[in-house]
């Protein structure tokens, strides 16, 4: 999951926040196990 941080009363955050995690899955890589995948998915 994505999570947030807002400025008081700014929706637009927890908008965005909600619509990711709705549409994406999140996924953690071990850089040092897999630094294949991680070279493939992080953007240089």
């Amino acid at each position: 999951m994505f999570g947030r941080t807002g400025c008081g009363p700014c929706n637009a955050t927890e908008e965005v926040t909600l619509l990711l995690n709705e549409s994406y899955v999140a996924i953690k890589v071990d850089r040092e196990e897999r630094p294949d995948a991680d070279c493939r998915h992080v953007a240089k």
